[in-house]
């Protein structure tokens, strides 16, 4: 347990917390790993009144409740991020419109590889199309789900 920590706290409890930060093995990637199992309101997270912005495995509160709801358009610490793909895949379900998907080669790149390249990807996250090859939050949830995700 992280020596900032001020006490463990049941997900479902941290849903009334109004601040703080919430630690969390892998960070988003690992909260949302927890979403998709149904994981979040029964498990124990440390949390902290200390201010842990930037720290590696701590997310503002505001975060854990928006992903808790299962909505990514409000999270802070999304942005400039590079997640697996099946963290982008549930990402991009939540917002379809509002996160785009940067990738090399941009939806022709991502249309040849296979699944399994997919799931050995790490993929970057934005709120704005930096280039052409950055894939809209739905075309990025239909070429996955053709490949059977």
């Amino acid at each position: 347990m992280n020596p900032d920590t001020e006490k463990r706290v049941i997900g479902s409890k941290l849903a009334q917390e109004d601040k703080g930060f919430v630690g969390v093995k892998d960070g988003i990637s690992g909260l949302i790993r927890m979403y998709m199992k149904r994981e979040i309101d029964k498990y124990s997270f440390q949390y902290t009144t200390t201010d842990m912005t930037g720290r590696r495995n701590w997310l503002p509160i505001e975060d854990f409740k928006a992903i808790r709801q299962g909505s990514a358009g409000s999270l802070i610490s999304l942005e400039n991020k590079t997640l697996p793909s099946d963290v982008l895949n549930t990402i991009a379900t939540w917002e379809v419109n509002n996160v785009f998907t940067g990738i090399k080669g941009g939806n022709d790149s991502l249309n040849e590889m296979s699944k399994e390249q997919i799931n050995n990807k790490q993929l970057a996250i934005s709120r704005k199309r930096n280039t052409k090859q950055w894939i809209p939050g739905d075309q990025f949830v239909d070429i996955l789900k053709s490949k059977g995700y």
